[in-house]
């Protein structure tokens, strides 16, 4: 009874590894009539098939490319830096691996050019052949240019404007199913996804590229690190080499502190700078300031991060004309009472 179990089990195996060959390894067909296209026709149905081929490499897409294909590239399905879309809105959503992110910003400037001379169809049966120079962008050359990256977008946009290439020749094999040429050795391509050195490294926050921030101003004491008696509160980021490589978009925000919340006594709206050696930001306002915990704010268009100091001002003049009424009170009281 169990050597009987066994057997079929067996057979099933055999019969589902064969149907799982079959339904890539596609019959080609050999008739008379399947190989009566001219060269040239069979030439523009090659070159078609190519550039969708190239399309499906550039966005990833791996389905598009196994339909044209004789059998599943397994090798570049290994090799497809294939990033999965998820919800913006899904703060639970798992974020993709920044190397997967970078393979596929390269992987999105492939292009080709065919040799057409080298175009080759046999005389005899359905083959045809062609060299096929597929290129990306030199990503090396963006590497070169930073130690770290304000994140992926960073790369993304330096990847956008080089101009060197990296080209890599092949020479593709077509074999005609039906009306259609489709490619018999698709894996020669996933060379086109091997990428070294994409590991980078990162900067937490646009704000990292500030070497120092400090306050300023002539009622700054900068020993006793407060204001006194002022209208005008100032403030200076001092931008890092590095830094001044961006263009910074950023609001700031000063605010003084009160019960429940703080109170907002200025919203810059949103700056935009290229390349600053420093950020210098003036704020005076209508009268003397009161009193108080005060602070200068940065935010900026790249991430989340608050940046800026918090900070006192003192008012001698309200503090003295504030005495003189508790002292002319207390008087008052010791008067009515005598």
């Amino acid at each position: 009874m169990n050597k009987k179990l066994i057997s079929v089990i067996l057979v099933l195996a055999n019969v589902l590894s064969l149907a799982s060959c079959s339904f890539f390894d596609r019959p080609v067909t050999e008739t008379a009539d399947d190989d009566n296209d001219e060269p040239s026709v069979a030439q523009e149905k090659v070159f078609n098939t190519i550039d969708k081929v190239a399309k499906s490499l550039a966005e990833c897409d791996y389905e598009s490319l196994i339909d044209r294909c004789t059998k599943e590239p397994l090798e570049i399905k290994e090799a497809m830096p294939v990033v999965e879309m998820t919800d913006p809105d899904d703060i639970d959503a798992e974020k993709p691996d920044n190397k997967l992110v970078i393979g596929n910003m390269i992987a999105s400037t492939i292009s080709y050019e065919i040799d057409e001379e080298s175009f080759e169809k046999k005389a005899l049966g359905s083959k045809c052949s062609v060299d096929v120079i597929f290129s990306y962008k030199d990503y090396h050359k963006v590497l070169d240019k930073r130690q770290k990256f304000l994140g992926t977008a960073d790369f993304n946009t330096l990847l956008f404007e080089e101009d060197s290439r990296v080209d890599l020749t092949f020479t593709l094999e077509f074999q005609k199913y039906h009306s259609r040429y489709l490619l018999v050795n698709a894996d020669d391509l996933a060379k086109l996804y091997e990428y070294e050195d994409t590991e980078l490294e990162y900067y937490r926050s646009l704000f990292d590229l500030v070497e120092n921030i400090y306050l300023t101003g002539d009622k700054y004491d900068p020993e006793k690190e407060c204001y006194t008696d002022t209208d005008t509160l100032e403030i200076v980021l001092e931008i890092s080499e590095e830094g001044q490589d961006y263009v910074w978009q950023y609001a700031y925000r000063v605010a003084n502190e009160t019960t429940p919340k703080w109170t907002d006594l200025y919203n810059s709206g949103w700056i935009t700078e290229t390349g600053p050696k420093e950020i210098h930001v003036t704020y005076t306002h209508d009268e003397i300031l009161e009193t108080g915990y005060y602070c200068i704010l940065f935010y900026n268009t790249y991430d989340g991060t608050v940046y800026g100091m918090e900070f006192d001002v003192f008012n001698t003049q309200s503090e003295a004309s504030a005495s003189e009424e508790t002292s002319a009170d207390i008087s008052e009281e010791t008067t009515e009472e005598g």
